[in-house]
């Protein structure tokens, strides 16, 4: 089973509950997407293509839906089918404008081409994974993806062909991976995280861990860095200290943390960071928070709030229950961002 699943107990709750905890300006609400594919009830990733065009979702009956952006059409992946009962696809990631690459808890791994909607690469593992991520960037493909999970394991693929290139191992890693990054400025570095109370920065020209940042406890794709900060979001109560920002070239130096604005608990699944921006959201506050990056104020907030009709049109949020954020993520122009979580449906906002 797949350790980083939401807390059993975690309920939606109406947004008046959620009352002791501090409001900034809400964001536009755009469109909701709903989720048709199969049976599940959670996301637990979701991604843009480099263009924006398209938005993957994962979920925890095994699935993956991808949204057009540009429309209102929704269309499956497929079904991981390796394992008599499905488990939760963990990570979504392009590898391209087209190429979907997905990953479940069952260990499988999977990449369709999300243009001919069809599986090109399927594979089975006795590792469990729990997150993934791809060196793509705007205007280049993937030429590597790694994957993380279960003890710790960390193995970088291939993105062309898909063979295993190397699976590296920590001595010191206490538990299993959460939490995945390819760096965007240090092409061979690659940052991986989860509840043992740290981040590790891996040098893969060398196989070997470099350095360590000490303290973040993460439990979902909360981690992110560009050029010498690092992000990250910690599955803690305590706001003070849940999201914080570090130095590449000291990671023993203290932590910068990002105020949350909020008086109640964090309990964060999920951080990105933007050149002008970073985004944030959790189980705590049952939002996404959004931040000027130049000097971390608080810009606004977005609840996880919306109730479908049978149509698919969103109701008012006002009378919807706010569910725990699992996974965001912002567009590549900056002007959206994506949300989902225990909610059977894609929410947007501008920002």
């Amino acid at each position: 089973t797949m350790a980083a699943s939401p807390h059993p107990n975690e309920r939606a709750r109406p947004l008046h509950a959620l009352a002791a905890t501090t409001r900034p300006k809400l964001l536009s609400a755009l469109p909701v997407r709903p989720l048709t594919l199969g049976s599940g009830e959670a996301v637990f990733s979701v991604r843009f293509s480099p263009r924006g065009t398209r938005l993957a979702a994962a979920m925890d009956d095994g699935s993956v839906e991808v949204l057009d952006t540009t429309g209102a059409t929704a269309y499956p992946l497929g079904y991981n089918l390796g394992t008599a009962e499905k488990l939760p696809m963990m990570s979504v990631r392009f590898l391209d404008n087209d190429l979907v690459l997905g990953v479940s808890s069952s260990g499988s791994i999977h990449v369709w081409n999300a243009q001919a909607n069809t599986q090109v690469h399927s594979a089975d593992h006795e590792h469990e994974f729990y997150c993934a991520d791809a060196n793509t960037t705007l205007t280049t493909a993937a030429t590597k993806y790694v994957l993380g999970g279960k003890n710790g394991v960390l193995q970088v693929y291939d993105a062309v062909q898909h063979r295993l290139l190397i699976a590296l191992e920590d001595s010191d890693q206490v538990g299993n991976t959460f939490s995945i990054k390819m760096h965007q400025t240090y092409t061979d570095t690659c940052l991986t995280a989860g509840w043992d109370g740290g981040v590790r920065l891996w040098d893969l020209r060398s196989g070997q861990v470099e350095s360590r940042v000490h303290g973040p406890h993460v439990s979902g794709d909360a981690i992110d860095a560009d050029e010498n900060t690092i992000l990250t979001g910690s599955w803690i109560e305590n706001a003070q200290h849940a999201l914080q920002l570090w130095d590449i070239r000291n990671t023993s130096a203290p932590a910068k943390d990002v105020p949350l604005g909020t008086t109640g608990s964090a309990f964060l699944y999920a951080a990105q960071l933007t050149p002008t921006a970073i985004y944030a959201g959790g189980s705590g506050t049952q939002d996404i928070r959004v931040f000027n990056r130049s000097d971390l104020s608080l810009r606004g907030c977005g609840p996880l709030a919306a109730s479908l009709d049978d149509h698919g049109v969103a109701l008012a949020a006002a009378v919807a229950p706010a569910h725990p954020v699992h996974a965001l993520h912002a567009d590549p122009t900056g002007k959206s961002i994506a949300a989902a979580g225990r909610l059977r449906a894609v929410l947007f906002y501008s920002v």
